[in-house]
């Protein structure tokens, strides 16, 4: 599975915004993450994807997790109106986990910004065009997965038993159990899903 995370330009600001508010240079963070500084200066920039793993290590050196590092970042040049982050969380805020959508018939996952940086879960958005699956085989996560299929139909795989879940379907199962999610149809499939505790 590729752990790709496409960054736009405004998490690279932030990223920039976090290291100088912590007042690190590019060659202190490259010595405490065992990044090169061209990599961090490209990140930065918004010019450079990178590893979820990558992503993480540098989010450690500052304290911070994934999750809360999304659920605090914002762009406040997009506010045209004043938004209260306690209750509204703007799609701009999404970040992109896992991104093969440039490549044809795959997947891109995306993290929804929480509304509170404390939150318990995480909420994901998968998409899945014709005729794909989210990995190569069975997965785990060891959180609870619970979903809505938005849009088209996916077939879950759970310990080799197959269920087919339409446009308005729920489901739920244990990510300790090995675990499959397959668009098998000719139409694009969405699905929203809930990951309890967060993991991302």
């Amino acid at each position: 599975m590729s752990d790709l995370i496409y960054l736009p330009d405004k998490i690279g600001m932030n990223l920039r915004q976090l290291r100088q508010s912590s007042e690190f240079t590019l060659d202190e963070m490259a010595r405490r993450s065992g990044l090169s500084k061209s990599f961090l200066s490209m990140l930065e920039s918004g010019k450079r994807s990178a590893r979820l793993a990558d992503l993480r290590t540098i989010l450690a050196c500052y304290g911070y997790s994934l999750g809360q590092f999304l659920s605090e970042a914002h762009d406040p040049e997009s506010e045209d109106l004043p938004i209260d982050p306690a209750r509204v969380v703007q799609a701009a805020a999404q970040a992109v986990l896992m991104d093969g959508s440039r490549e044809e018939g795959k997947y891109r996952l995306l993290l929804m910004r929480p509304v509170r940086s404390d939150s318990d879960i995480e909420l994901l958005e998968l998409h899945l065009p014709p005729q794909s699956q989210m990995t190569e085989g069975n997965t785990t996560i060891d959180a609870e997965v619970r979903g809505i299929v938005r849009r088209g139909t996916l077939l879950i795989v759970l310990q080799g038993d197959e269920y087919i879940a339409r446009e308005g379907d729920e489901f739920c199962y244990p990510g300790a159990t090995p675990h499959l999610l397959r668009n098998y149809t000719d139409q694009p499939a969405t699905v929203n899903l809930i990951i309890a505790p967060p993991k991302f």
